[in-house]
């Protein structure tokens, strides 16, 4: 299982709303599980347009994977980059703002990730990069027809919820349960031809070798395992081959 970790756990991501800019934004928090001292963490995206800020919205998010912070020389380390995000949101117009704003924005957009614990209009905000070219997608759920499982506590005034899904369109993320299981996707992804049963042998040097990168998220089943691909992968991975057959044979 890939770690259980948020953004703001990593050096030198610090907080990136200043006190002047610490106005709450539209907040969809409204949805509680049982027992009161659950926490959600949140998603915030804000869009300003010649220096205003015309939509400010948050909402809480179930399940997220990141893409760890890439160390550029000379420019220290990027930020988090949210692959895939799963909110639950109690307003149809909140569910809206936060996919336009994803897909076809108008203005200047950033995106915020809140840890669980702390309120939206707090300087506990951390910047994160969007996915690239999101697909969001908003499925309205009738909690009518799902409260006997006990998941959730009924909201005031609220008889359903709207699930939004944001994923990466770029062939990014790969999800596997373990070596071998990566080694079959990479192998389908990169071009150099290679063997399935080199896998015992290379499967668990796809890290070192610079093709993947540990994910890092929450809200996944246990044995479930985020990657996702290095700008240079297939690169590396010809060379990993390469370096294999010049060793072994074919």
């Amino acid at each position: 299982m890939y770690d259980q970790v948020d953004p703001g756990t990593y050096d030198g991501v610090g907080s990136v709303i200043t006190n002047e800019e610490d106005n709450a934004p539209v907040n969809d928090t409204c949805l509680q599980f049982d027992g009161a001292d659950t926490d959600w963490p949140h998603l915030r995206i804000r869009m300003k347009d010649k220096g205003e800020i015309k939509a400010d919205v948050c909402g809480p998010i179930c399940s997220a994977i990141f893409a760890a912070p890439v160390r550029t020389k000379g420019a220290g380390t990027g930020l988090p980059r949210l692959l895939y995000a799963e909110c639950l949101l109690t307003s149809e117009l909140t569910a809206n703002a936060l996919m336009g704003m994803a897909c076809d924005p108008k203005g200047e957009v950033k995106w915020y990730y809140i840890p669980p614990g702390h309120r939206p209009d707090t300087n506990r905000v951390y910047g994160i990069e969007p996915p690239q070219e999101p697909a969001p997608q908003n499925v309205r759920i009738d909690l009518r027809s799902v409260l006997t499982t006990r998941a959730l506590a009924m909201p005031t005034g609220h008889a359903a919820v709207h699930h939004v899904s944001i994923i990466e369109r770029a062939d990014v993320l790969v999800l596997s349960h373990d070596d071998l299981g990566l080694w079959g996707k990479v192998r389908e992804r990169c071009t150099c031809p290679s063997m399935d049963s080199w896998g015992a042998a290379l499967a668990g040097r796809l890290v070192g070798a610079g093709v993947v990168a540990p994910c890092f998220g929450f809200g996944w089943p246990a044995g479930l395992r985020a990657h996702c691909y290095t700008a240079d992968a297939d690169v590396r991975f010809d060379e990993l081959v390469s370096q294999y057959v010049k060793e072994n044979g074919l």
